[in-house]
């Protein structure tokens, strides 16, 4: 039996916060704000501010909201090219939201978590920031890269019950609730 720990780090360093484990912290979006105008970016900008007119102001590196709303989404049919790692092969289609960060009147483009179809997603549904394994474990080093996930309002199908195979349906028929048009529970919701 191996007594190697595996050594989490950021796939793109300096984008997104990776607290520990255990400590009840949230992962954040790192961005920067332009001082002068109050604008947001993310990636983080390092070079100047490309908010018109103020481009010698100084830059401020933030934490970004870890909750939005679902703003826009599609799916990946195609496999990206790098620094994209894939997960399968082959390749199997994933969805990127587009998810707007009120306090930061911006939208935000990522990856949703794996096993969440554009069928599970709904307009204005509560987004969440969480951090993911990134491609295969084949060391004691393990990159962790953000993701979205669906917020508190609704559970995606990777957090909320199984689909029966006859029906694609919660097998309660989506009767209990504020559910999504998949028939996901809100989460925290039981039945």
């Amino acid at each position: 039996m191996s007594t190697a720990t595996t050594r989490r780090r950021p796939a793109v360093e300096g984008w997104f916060t990776m607290p520990e484990p255990g400590t009840g912290e949230s992962p954040h979006l790192i961005g920067t704000r332009c001082a002068g105008s109050g604008t947001f970016f993310f990636p983080p900008e390092r070079v100047m501010s490309r908010a018109p007119g103020f481009a010698g102001s100084q830059l401020e590196e933030v934490l970004l909201s870890n909750r939005g709303r679902l703003w826009s989404w599609t799916d990946a049919q195609y496999q990206p090219p790098p620094p994209y790692v894939p997960v399968s092969d082959p390749h199997e289609p994933f969805c990127i939201a587009a998810v707007e960060l009120e306090a930061e009147q911006m939208v935000v483009l990522g990856q949703v978590r794996a096993g969440v179809s554009v069928d599970d997603l709904e307009l204005g549904m509560e987004m969440e920031l969480v951090l993911d394994p990134c491609g295969s474990n084949t060391t004691t080093t393990r990159a962790r890269t953000s993701r979205w996930s669906c917020g508190s309002g609704y559970r995606c199908a990777t957090q909320g019950k199984q689909a029966t195979a006859t029906t694609g349906r919660p097998s309660d028929g989506g009767r209990s609730g504020n559910r999504c048009r998949r028939g996901h529970a809100p989460m925290g919701q039981v039945g």
